[in-house]
């Protein structure tokens, strides 16, 4: 929401910082979490296996039979296509 709707620079820590505090988390712990080797470690992993399905950009979403949504532009559509085939699943 701070991004996409308040248009907020989310790289920025002092524009991070109160949404942390909001949801009860520590800035502090989260930056340092977020700048450990272990977490960067983890990051390569996840971009070795984005790079390996095919996925090129941000938000990304591949559901479990390989059907891909790029684009935050296509979030909607990739909720109907969840919808749609959930209740084809169920039915």
């Amino acid at each position: 929401q701070a991004n996409f709707v308040a248009d907020l620079d989310i790289s920025k820590p002092e524009v991070l910082e109160p949404l942390l505090a909001e949801v009860g988390a520590s800035p502090g712990a989260v930056f340092d979490a977020a700048g450990s080797e272990a977490t960067k470690a983890r990051l390569k992993e996840h971009v070795t296996q984005a790079r390996e399905r095919g996925l090129f950009g941000s938000p990304s979403f591949l559901t479990a039979d390989g059907e891909l949504f790029w684009g935050n532009d296509r979030l909607e559509s990739a909720l109907d296509w969840a919808l749609h085939h959930a209740k084809m699943e169920t039915a």
